[in-house]
């Protein structure tokens, strides 16, 4: 069986994605006179953890054969970036009557230095992951320090050009919402679940109506995007003047 896996969106598309990986392994299977009988892959799931879908159909598939199989992969990163989690999951496949295949190493080797070099291989692939993260974390810190919120956006906003911009057609009933909340039209949170402004708010992806609680409602009142503040203490950032323009006036946000 061949197994093939990428940790992105884009990777699926670009770079060594799964067809590459698939068509590498099936040149190896050919060469090897191997016969594939199936294929699994985890499209855009990362190697931090094997709770992945087509790895768990993999290992269902590997319990219901009564011989040995080959399970071909593209290298080790493919199969685990993970320490702990790639030697719990060999010892598994072994139990299935399972035998490990990298195009690259040699994981099932007795041998000592090709032991230590299996280690070595597991734990660069665990470093890496690691190391790309916090990179990416920092990079994400900086990026949200500068004012520019990299997060899914609020409800009434979206993304254009990286900048959050209001969308208009919810952002319209978010602002009417405000200003009656200002007024004293509505005196709790539970109150503007029924308003009319609330029950027009959209789902711009499923075009479908928000499913409104207590929660969504003090979040939208209580979000400082909507005046142009970005506000995240968790990074130790605290009401710093976003890059983008807010649609609801400070007076208004705090009234």
């Amino acid at each position: 069986v061949i197994y093939t896996r990428v940790s992105s969106q884009k990777q699926v598309i670009h770079g060594n994605g799964l067809d590459s990986q698939h068509a590498a392994c099936l040149a190896y299977a050919k060469e090897n006179n191997i016969t594939v009988i199936q294929s699994f892959q985890d499209a855009a799931f990362s190697g931090k953890t094997s709770d992945r879908p087509g790895l768990a159909d993999l290992i269902k598939f590997l319990k219901k054969r009564r011989e040995e199989t080959i399970v071909i992969f593209d290298d080790i990163s493919r199969l685990s970036r993970n320490v702990e989690d790639y030697y719990m999951l060999k010892i598994q496949i072994h139990k299935c009557g399972g035998k490990l295949i990298s195009l690259k190493d040699d994981l099932e080797s007795e041998d000592p230095i090709n032991q230590l070099k299996e280690n070595m291989l597991i734990a660069f692939a665990d470093f890496d992951r690691k190391n790309n993260a916090q990179r990416v974390n920092s990079r994400m810190r900086a990026r949200l320090a500068k004012g520019f919120w990299i997060f899914t956006p609020p409800v009434g906003m979206i993304f254009k050009d990286k900048i959050l911009y209001p969308d208009i057609v919810n952002s319209t009933l978010i602002e009417k919402i405000f200003e009656d909340y200002a007024l004293g039209k509505y005196l709790t949170y539970e109150s503007i679940i029924d308003s009319p402004e609330a029950r027009q708010l959209i789902n711009l992806k499923t075009n479908q109506p928000y499913s409104i609680k207590h929660n969504f409602i003090k979040l939208m009142l209580t979000n400082k995007l909507y005046m142009g503040v970005i506000d995240y203490p968790k990074w130790g950032i605290k009401n710093i003047t976003a890059s983008h323009q807010g649609f609801i006036k400070k007076d208004l946000f705090l009234a």
